[in-house]
């Protein structure tokens, strides 16, 4: 978002704890991803609740964490240098992962981008389409194969109290999972002069470094992406807002139309 409403505010970069999480390490080719199938992540009813839910959790993180990275965007200018941090999630086979347009520097420069896995290894990617009005980047990287999130719009609209969960990477810690519900009917928020768009309202944790975290249903479909908070401090304060899944596909549609690098923000384009 480029001018969010003054509670309205995108949140990327956390960097407070990454010096303890250690120095990227040599590229090496990625593993293939857990095989498991979104289907088999309702495991059966037990008689106990809790235990049942414990089971769910841990089986959607296992099946999560290997798809979602954190993500660090370095842009040089000529004399100075920015970095900008996020969360982006695997999305195909071809290496292309989905993550929030602001993580990245509006003004020009030249990128480095690098997305980390579980076990602290980083991968280069490239910056394939960026909608500004609609918040969301899509990367490449040739480094990264196997199975992606499921994108199924027309299969995932939440209802108010349907309880969704989110793998990020909050101030630098990937891998963690966080859970909460939909909280309201879709939002039309104003994303520029003149323009709105349907946001999902959530009550799940969110905080500097979860923009781009998937949000999922419990049958590990994603419904939305995060990518702001509703705050006057600049941290969490209860409320999120998702991008939903239509528009997650409706971007994926146009880059796929032009099968080619296009950046909307210069073009002036992105709708």
């Amino acid at each position: 978002m480029n001018e969010p409403r003054p509670w309205l505010r995108p949140f990327c970069e956390g960097a407070v704890l990454l010096g303890l999480l250690g120095g990227c390490r040599q590229v090496r080719p990625a593993e293939q991803p857990s095989p498991l199938k979104p289907e088999t992540l309702v495991v059966a009813e037990s008689t106990d609740p809790l235990l049942y839910q414990e089971r769910w959790r841990q089986s959607l993180a296992a099946y999560l964490v290997p798809r979602v990275f954190r993500l660090e965007v370095r842009a040089t200018y000529r004399y100075t240098r920015e970095t900008t941090r996020g969360t982006a999630w695997l999305f195909d086979q071809a290496g292309h992962l989905f993550t929030c347009r602001h993580v990245f520097p509006s003004q020009a420069g030249r990128l480095e981008v690098e997305v980390w896995d579980a076990q602290g290894a980083c991968y280069p990617a490239e910056v394939v389409w960026r909608d500004t009005v609609a918040d969301v980047a899509i990367l490449r990287s040739a480094s990264l194969k196997g199975e992606g999130l499921v994108l199924s719009p027309e299969k995932t609209v939440p209802a108010i109290g349907q309880a969704v969960v989110s793998v990020g990477a909050p101030w630098g810690l990937l891998g963690t999972l966080q859970e909460g519900f939909v909280s309201a009917p879709l939002r039309q928020l104003e994303v520029s002069p003149g323009v709105k768009l349907p946001f999902l309202q959530l009550s799940l944790p969110a905080q500097s470094g979860s923009s781009g975290s998937p949000v999922l249903d419990r049958k590990g479909h994603v419904v939305g992406m995060v990518s702001d908070i509703a705050t006057s401090s600049g941290l969490y304060e209860g409320i999120s807002f998702a991008i939903p899944a239509s528009v997650l596909w409706a971007v994926w549609a146009r880059y796929r139309s032009f099968a080619h690098p296009y950046d909307t923000t210069r073009s002036g384009a992105g709708d």
